[in-house]
Formats: structure tokens, C-alpha cells, sequence
């Protein structure tokens, strides 16, 4: 305690809903030596304990990262876990404490995209991006799938009345943009979309990070 006043949260509460009357009485300018302020911080003292104590018993029974105030003790996560049948992969404390808050969100959405990323990113404790490799692998066409019209796509309409010819049938507009074309090896393909607009390019690459 220093001076005539409470140090302890408890004990300033207890000394603020005291009568002025008292705390003037009490205090070094009145004359007095700060009696009731130094019994009521050493109160406080225990007050304060005995609300840190319960406000962890109440952290000990959530096993998650909160965003203020205490969390469960390290210890209790391997109970939780074996309580929920997970198996904790990451060194990481925060780590093993998504792993376990998050495990049943997770096996709701078990083999989904933003499920994988958010199990990396916990166990890994950094940003994860996940590239799907069907995006990334260049495909034909199934032999006899209707296409679009070519005129349908602004372009030619000779390459539909053409269609039986090998060289227009490979070249038509409606065939996937990453359909291999080994007759024209260095000839890149371009996809012509809107500013600002992700193209419909199955390699293309996507991202989910923000900015």
C-alpha cells in the first residue's frame, strides 16, 4: 500500500463505497494514518486472490484461445482431448488449443477446403493457403460432350460448321481453356475477363488472403 489509499482492485472497491466522512477522516491530510485504508487493502489482498482463483476454475473448463483473460492451465488440454478423441499434432500451445476448441467444427466439415486450411493453420501457427490440384492440371474434353455455340462466345461461327475438321475442332472456343494442344506447343492461351475479375481459368491461381 502506498499512502492512504488502497493498491488492491478489491480494496479500492471497498474503500470507494465507504462515507466520505470516514475516508477524509482517515486520510493524511485530515490527520489521520491511513488505518482503515491499510485494512481494507490487506482485504483486498485476499478478495482478490480468492476472485483470480475462481475466475481460473472457470478458464480451466474451456480448453480455447480467449481473446482476453485467462485460459485453461496447460496441463488440462491432454484431458480434453482425450475427452473429445483428438490427437494433438502441434507444438505449439496455442496450437493444441485450437486443435481441441475447434475439433468438432471440424469433423462437421471434414474434407472441405476452408476445413483443411484452418487445421493447418492451427497446427502450424502461420498463414496456410491451400492450392486444390484439380486447378492446377491441365484437362481435355470428354470425347461427344455437347460444346457451346461458337457464336454463343462472340466468336466465328465457322468453327460450329466446321466442327467435323480436326484443326477447328481443336481450336474451338468452347473447349477448356487449359486443353493441351500438342500441335501448337509454345502457343499460350489467354482468357479475356473483366478488371478486377478472377478468370475462369481453372490454373489460375486463387487465394483466400485478405488484401
Amino acid at each position: 500500500m502506498a499512502g492512504d489509499k488502497p493498491t488492491t482492485d478489491s480494496g479500492r472497491q471497498l474503500y470507494e463505497i465507504l462515507p466520505e466522512v470516514y475516508r477524509t477522516r482517515d486520510s493524511y491530510e485530515s490527520g489521520g494514518q491511513g488505518d482503515l485504508a491499510q485494512f481494507l487493502d490487506a482485504c483486498g489482498t485476499l478478495l482478490d486472490r480468492l476472485r483470480a482463483t475462481l475466475d481460473q476454475r472457470l478458464a480451466d473448463s474451456f480448453p480455447d484461445n480467449p481473446p482476453q483473460g485467462p485460459s485453461c492451465q496447460p496441463w488440462l488440454i491432454p484431458y480434453f482431448a482425450q475427452l473429445l478423441d483428438v490427437r494433438l499434432v502441434s507444438p505449439d500451445e496455442h496450437g493444441r488449443r485450437d486443435e481441441v476448441a475447434n475439433a468438432v467444427a471440424w469433423r462437421q466439415r471434414k474434407g472441405t477446403l476452408a476445413a483443411i486450411e484452418q487445421i493447418a493453420e492451427a497446427v502450424g501457427q502461420m498463414e496456410v493457403e491451400i492450392q486444390e490440384g484439380w486447378r492446377r492440371i491441365a484437362v481435355t474434353p470428354r470425347i461427344g460432350m455437347p460444346r457451346l455455340p461458337a457464336g454463343a462466345l462472340g466468336e466465328d461461327a465457322a468453327f460450329d460448321e466446321r466442327a467435323e475438321h480436326p484443326l477447328w475442332a481443336a481450336r474451338h472456343p468452347a473447349l477448356p481453356t487449359t486443353t493441351v494442344d500438342f500441335r501448337r506447343p509454345a502457343g499460350a492461351v489467354q482468357v479475356a475477363v473483366a478488371e478486377d475479375a478472377f478468370p475462369a481459368n481453372p490454373t489460375a491461381k486463387r487465394t483466400t488472403f485478405s488484401g
